[in-house]
């Protein structure tokens, strides 16, 4: 009697906890779901840059070609017309905003001479280099 009390409570405990297990995937989709149907509701869009070079020295033209792609499912991006792409100094600060026209591929390209500088310190590529585009 006390083994099959023992069986039947822990087969009783073992229900609640799947139960409790799937209230909190309900829960974790439910945060999926809303998250997918923002995205669609408001896209976001990466930019990915590519250059001629590894560094630049001052006055010298920076060559980029740039890819803006959808978030939600990679594919390149006919949604932005404009990438504005900010160049920065060692310290932070924005030297120079260029602006260049998106093609409805996605695809952008353009060039720029670097900044002088009182200094002739050699100016590199910074992978988190701001870029902004509007919508």
């Amino acid at each position: 009697m006390k083994l099959l009390l023992l069986v039947l409570s822990m087969q009783c405990m073992f229900v609640c906890s799947l139960h409790a297990q799937s209230e909190e995937t309900e829960r974790i989709l439910s945060y999926i779901q809303k998250a997918m149907n923002f995205n669609k509701v408001v896209p976001q869009e990466k930019v990915y840059l590519h250059f001629d070079n590894m560094g630049y020295f001052e006055n010298e033209t920076l060559w980029f070609k740039a890819y803006v792609t959808r978030t939600d499912n990679g594919h390149l991006s006919d949604l932005s017309k404009v990438l504005y792409v900010e160049l920065l100094n060692p310290s932070g600060d924005i030297v120079r905003t260029c602006k260049y026209p998106i093609d409805s591929l996605g695809v952008s390209h353009g060039d720029t001479r670097t900044p002088s500088s009182h200094g002739c310190s050699p100016c590199s590529r910074n992978p988190q280099r701001k870029v902004t585009i509007p919508t």
